[in-house]
């Protein structure tokens, strides 16, 4: 009787203890609520009354079984084809790298130091059974010894058959007693951004390696440092993981087709890594052409229109008038644009039926057109519209070394890409054409030259006490700069002549 009376007791106790204090009442019928509304939660989540795990597992969405499915059959059909390759270069001897150089003549009997060669890694697919490998040109250039092992670890002397180095496609062989497994070529043009992908190499040495992701744009640009001007274009950017190693290596769709060569990545910093922006060379209609040219041994030829080209960008488009288009800076003479007509300021926004946005989409469809080809080129000349036919003519390695001469800007210190001053160029820029000097092409912006002020067509010419007259003597100069000490460059911008003071060398 006293258990009860205590029970009773309690019970009442909290009765007028609640009525006293009603929010209490509120606050406990709250917790209440959530307290079995959690357990139920918790409950429902970890047990099911009647289904055992292994039907619980068969309630995945089909539709995610077959992507599953789908990705598993390409790597099954591809992985295969793919292979590592091993690079050794042997680096070439230089006077400063050996010691006794200067003692050559006197003592011939010291044996000359050789240097130690270098190992690099890559990848790259097999697309025809008889043995021959689609992989980049940075993978196997300057390269001594190349030496491809397949999937089934089965290791092969390869040759460089033939090389692109516009497109940084390669082509080597290896010989094989029995037919190799390959992988099919597809046609990136059929792909969409959202696409799935998969890209399959060999990163940090680890081969046979399988990341996935999507096409997150396509038509990209990528400016190289050694060649600002001659940008690789129009490939595909995708987030599947892309790291060092992979280059050459596939990416390819749902179908199990090679879509693109893996090339690059974007990193904000050296050692960064991947952080899901890499870039692949684009299989379509045009690649396959180089492709074949080189399986060939042979080079791939391309359409000339012999103009130099700029962006409309906003100060241009603000004085043009014209907000899209293709700005030409320059007309080569003896080219089938200074046959045609086309002048110096000139706007193309059409070519062959294809509108034109950017220098960029003029110089690709330039080059995809076969020599010989008469094509209309619609542009806007003092705000009217023209239209002229050119017939396009060869791209050769001649005309490739003239661009890379004078005319071509060269990257030095200071984050400047400068060139040759011509007395046209001179004139245009408003000094005496007789004036001697190098000019300013293009610009790191947060280079030691930009902060100082420094600024595109400005024209050097002293760096510190050393007098620059052509671009010989400018790399000199800039050449004895020392990081971390202070430099002077005199230059011209106009009428006028200008000290910029760098603080400290950087680069």
């Amino acid at each position: 009787m006293k258990d009860n009376r205590d029970t009773v007791t309690m019970s009442r106790l909290k009765e007028v203890a609640l009525a006293r204090h009603p929010r209490r009442a509120v606050i406990y019928l709250l917790l209440g609520l959530l307290l079995v509304g959690g357990l139920g939660f918790g409950l429902g989540s970890r047990w099911h009354p009647g289904v055992e795990p292994a039907q619980a597992a068969q309630t995945v969405s089909p539709a995610v079984q077959s992507l599953e499915a789908a990705f598993v059959g390409v790597a099954k059909e591809v992985t295969p084809a793919v292979v590592h390759i091993r690079v050794e270069t042997q680096p070439k001897p230089s006077e400063e790298e050996d010691f006794f150089a200067p003692f050559r003549p006197f003592m011939p009997q010291v044996p000359r130091r050789r240097p130690m060669p270098r190992q690099g890694t890559g990848s790259g697919v097999i697309i025809d059974s008889a043995g021959y490998v689609l992989t980049n040109v940075h993978v196997v250039s300057e390269a001594a010894r190349i030496t491809v092992v397949t999937a089934g670890e089965q290791e092969y002397k390869g040759e460089v058959v033939g090389t692109d180095p516009e497109t940084d496609l390669a082509i080597v062989n290896i010989d094989s007693d029995e037919p190799l497994a390959s992988a099919r070529l597809g046609n990136a043009d059929n792909s969409e951004v959202g696409s799935f992908v998969m890209a399959i190499g060999s990163p940090f040495g680890l081969e046979a390696t399988v990341t996935t992701g999507v096409i997150s744009a396509k038509g990209r640009t990528l400016r190289r440092r050694e060649s600002p001007y001659s940008p690789f274009r129009d490939l595909l950017q995708t987030d599947a993981s892309i790291n060092q190693g992979n280059s050459g290596g596939p990416l390819v769709n749902l179908k199990g087709e090679v879509i693109g060569i893996n090339q690059a990545i974007m990193s904000p910093g050296p050692g960064t890594g991947n952080v899901g922006i890499g870039f692949a060379i684009p299989i379509n209609s045009q690649t396959q052409a180089i492709i074949a040219a080189l399986k060939r041994g042979e080079s791939f030829v391309r359409g000339r229109l012999g103009v130099y080209l700029r962006d409309m960008e906003r100060g241009l488009a603000e004085i043009y008038g014209v907000k899209q288009g293709a700005f030409v800076e320059q007309v080569i003479p003896d080219t089938p644009a200074s046959e045609a007509g086309i002048q110096e300021e000139d706007i193309i926004i059409g070519y062959d039926g294809q509108p034109i946005e950017t220098s960029d989409q003029l110089v690709s469809a330039v080059q995809r057109t076969r020599p010989g080809t008469e094509v209309t080129i619609r542009l806007i000349r003092d705000n009217k519209e023209k239209r002229v036919v050119v017939a396009i003519g060869k791209k050769t390695k001649e005309v490739t070394a003239a661009k890379t001469g004078p005319e071509e800007p060269t990257k030095g210190r200071l984050g400047l890409w400068v060139s040759e001053l011509t007395p046209e160029t001179a004139s245009s820029l408003g000094v005496e054409p007789d004036t001697k000097g190098v000019v300013v092409k293009n610009m790191d912006p947060v280079g030691d030259a930009a902060r100082a002020g420094i600024r595109p067509g400005d024209i050097i010419v002293k760096v510190n006490l050393t007098p620059v007259r052509n671009l010989k003597d400018y790399t000199r100069a800039v050449a004895k700069l020392k990081v971390g000490r202070p430099a002077t460059v005199r230059y011209h911008r106009g009428d006028q002549i200008r000290t910029a003071v760098i603080e400290e060398v950087t680069e």
